[in-house]
């Protein structure tokens, strides 16, 4: 049986840090290593994503997101990849799923609560950009354009394909079978979340923070200075518990998504130590090596920019020509087609 698994990278993001990293792109690359031959994996830069904080300047993030898919491991021979706004069948779609949507399903996003928080002034006016609001139906049609059957994602998302198989529930028994519906897929590790090396188990690790983010360019010496600094404890025994250690527990996240070891092997191979420096000094040497391995793929890549944009073209019509498909099936459905 053939499946189609999709997942977009969001165009503001621009720089990876580690959470990214193990996270969510190395999970894809493991996916794109084991994939069935006849299994077809799509991975589109959503660039219309980034719009969604008007404050944000996004320019220059999609180039630096490509390179930093590339320097992940992704592959343009096993993976089709494109940027969401060279491929405008996913606004068409986003309109009619729209229209399909209530105001009390968005409302009802946990993405959006926490979100729009941000935007309500300190007089109470309120600001919160209507794209905050409306791209849970973009992410919908950014699933159900291409028939996707399973969604690779983080758990901040699965509430969003759980709204895209609503949504096409829907649709499918108000006009017949027109959708599949898609499933969220996670990896059942703890390396799919990275806190702040600052505040763990209080903050993801994020771009809005810095001073408390591992990034993948960081070179070898900022990469010594941070996991030195990580916050950790006074007990000096390497053992994950996120309530009563959790600076350890978070660093330990990290070494565990690197290595493959479960944490009672992590634990087992540091009981012995005296404080916390061994384990500290042997991530630092394994996020040196991942991260310089990364930054050479990266800087690589960066001087064949001309190369990539030609892939991503070719790569766009291809992706266009399945989204416009479904696109006119969908208005012939509906009625506005004939």
């Amino acid at each position: 049986m053939k499946n189609i698994y999709i997942t977009g990278i969001n165009g503001s993001a621009g720089r990876i840090h580690i959470g990214h990293y193990l996270g969510v792109l190395k999970p894809f690359v493991n996916l794109q290593k084991n994939k069935k031959k006849e299994d077809t994996l799509i991975a589109f830069i959503a660039d219309l994503h980034g719009l969604t904080n008007p404050y944000v300047d996004v320019r220059g993030n999609s180039e630096n997101l490509l390179l930093s898919l590339i320097a992940s491991g992704f592959d343009f021979k096993k993976t089709l990849i494109f940027n969401q706004s060279d491929v405008s069948s996913h606004c068409e779609l986003m309109w009619v799923l729209a229209c399909q949507t209530t105001i009390g399903q968005l409302e009802r996003m946990t993405q959006y609560k926490e979100k729009s928080q941000k935007f309500i002034m300190a007089n109470g006016t309120n600001t919160i950009p209507t794209g905050i609001f409306l791209y849970p139906t973009l992410m919908s049609s950014d699933i159900l354009l291409y028939n996707a059957n399973f969604v690779p994602c983080g758990y901040d998302q699965v509430q969003h394909v759980e709204l895209a198989r609503d949504i096409a529930e829907k649709f499918n028994k108000k006009y017949g079978q027109t959708f599949i519906l898609p499933k969220a897929i996670i990896e059942e590790k703890e390396s799919k979340k990275i806190y702040s090396l600052n505040k763990p188990f209080e903050k993801k690790m994020s771009k809005s923070e810095p001073e408390g983010c591992l990034w993948m360019l960081d070179n070898n010496e900022e990469i010594e200075k941070k996991i030195k600094k990580a916050l950790t404890d006074n007990l000096n025994i390497v053992h994950f518990d996120k309530s009563n250690q959790p600076g350890i527990s978070n660093l330990m996240s990290i070494y565990q998504g690197i290595t493959g070891l479960s944490y009672e092997q992590i634990e087992k191979k540091y009981k012995n130590s005296a404080n916390y420096k061994e384990f500290k000094l042997d991530l630092i040497s394994l996020l040196q090596k991942v991260c310089g391995k990364w930054r050479r793929k990266y800087f690589m890549w960066e001087k064949k920019k001309n190369m990539l944009k030609q892939i991503l073209k070719k790569n766009a019509i291809k992706a266009k020509k399945i989204g416009d498909k479904k696109v006119q099936e969908v208005y012939k459905i509906i009625g506005i087609k004939k």
